[in-house]
Order: C-alpha cells, then sequence, then structure tokens
C-alpha cells in the first residue's frame, strides 16, 4: 500500500470521524460526571459548616478530658463514680 497524499488525508478523516464518534459517545458520561460534581460541591458546603462545628465541639471535649484525667490522678482514680 502506498502512501500518497489522498491516502492520508483519507486516513486523516477516518481517523477524525472515529475520534468525533467516541467522543460523542463519551459525553453522556461526562455529563454525568459533571452534574455529580455539581451536587458535591452543593453538599460539600452544607457539610463545612457542621464539620467545624464537630471539630470545634471536639476540641472543647479534649480539653474537659484531660482536665478530668488531671482531676482524677489528683484523688488516686478515686472519683466517686461506679
Amino acid at each position: 500500500m502506498a502512501f500518497t497524499p489522498d491516502h492520508i488525508r483519507a486516513r486523516f478523516r477516518e481517523a477524525k470521524a472515529e475520534r468525533d464518534r467516541r467522543l460523542a459517545d463519551l459525553q453522556p458520561t461526562r455529563d454525568a460526571y459533571e452534574a455529580l460534581r455539581a451536587q458535591q460541591a452543593a453538599l460539600d458546603a452544607q457539610i463545612k459548616p457542621l464539620r467545624d462545628t464537630i471539630q470545634a465541639a471536639n476540641q472543647a471535649i479534649g480539653g474537659l478530658d484531660c482536665e478530668l484525667a488531671l482531676l482524677a490522678k489528683a484523688v488516686g482514680g478515686q472519683t466517686g463514680e461506679a
């Protein structure tokens, strides 16, 4: 098979048509992906303040845990709890 300019141009057209077909076949998947990413962004916006509240509360609780440990140690573990 000779690679004449006409053959090369024909193959170019075939390859371009195949590429265009594959891109078109992929578009519904891309659209679904983008829709899910948009939903994820909306959920992330709702999750962030909740996560921040939980983290702040956990830090405060962690401080209380340290205080409880020091107090329990000060009374030799005899805290009066069962």
